[in-house]
């Protein structure tokens, strides 16, 4: 039985293997231009938050007493990234990021695990801790803060508010604009399907530290 040798077939009979190729080239084009194209795609970034309150504690004793014992418990967790922690006057909160390709569930689970190795460690005063995923499609994408010495909390509360609410109503006003004109000009969407317009999102948060500040942020649709 005689050896089959492609290239030796192909170089004696080349319109077979051109037609061949030029049928896989006009495959890829056509199912690369059927590909979703995503501005935000969903990614499952593994977030877990551990919070813990003490009614009444100040923020040096709760990071002596709590944070650092829960920092350092954490820190043995496989997979773990970074972990940030803030502390305001009667409570904790901990950031644990873990890399990519960890999963969140077992992220979940391990941060548990390692909270409770150390929960007879912690004063017997504070609130069961809370260990939950954190939702990050939720989060704003731009946060703004705003600092100001010479204004009480309430007055700087209402002046970014005023701020903050006319400036991104303004910026969603034009920008609406803009994407009605474009799809008046270009009536083409999008290859996720969706035309292109803006939100916009802003949410307030009050710091003891900083007095209010507030968060704005918009992105395409």
């Amino acid at each position: 039985m005689a050896r089959l040798n492609i290239s030796a077939w192909a170089i004696r009979r080349p319109v077979p293997s051109l037609v061949l190729f030029m049928v896989l080239i006009a495959l890829g084009v056509f199912s690369f231009q059927q590909l979703p194209v995503m501005r935000f795609p969903n990614i499952d970034i593994p977030v877990v938050q551990v919070t813990i309150t003490q009614a009444g504690a100040a923020p040096s004793e709760l990071e002596t007493q709590v944070t650092k014992r829960v920092e350092d418990a954490i820190a043995g967790v496989p997979g773990v990234k970074h972990i940030t922690s803030t502390i305001v006057e009667g409570s904790s909160t901990t950031l644990v990021e873990f890399h990519l390709e960890s999963p969140v569930d077992r992220a979940v689970n391990d941060v548990k695990d390692a909270i409770a190795r150390i929960r007879s460690e912690l004063p017997r005063t504070i609130d069961e801790p809370i260990t939950q995923r954190l939702d990050i499609e939720g989060l704003p994408i731009v946060t703004y803060s705003a600092r100001a010495p010479s204004m009480t909390p309430e007055e700087l509360s209402w002046f970014v508010d005023d701020a903050c609410a006319g400036a991104a109503e303004r910026e969603r006003r034009l920008q609406g604009r803009a994407c009605r004109r474009r799809r008046a000009r270009n009536p083409r969407r999008s290859r996720s399907g969706s035309a292109a317009g803006p939100w916009h999102h802003c949410g307030r948060r009050q710091s003891p530290a900083q007095g209010d500040a507030s968060g704005c942020g918009w992105r395409p649709w």
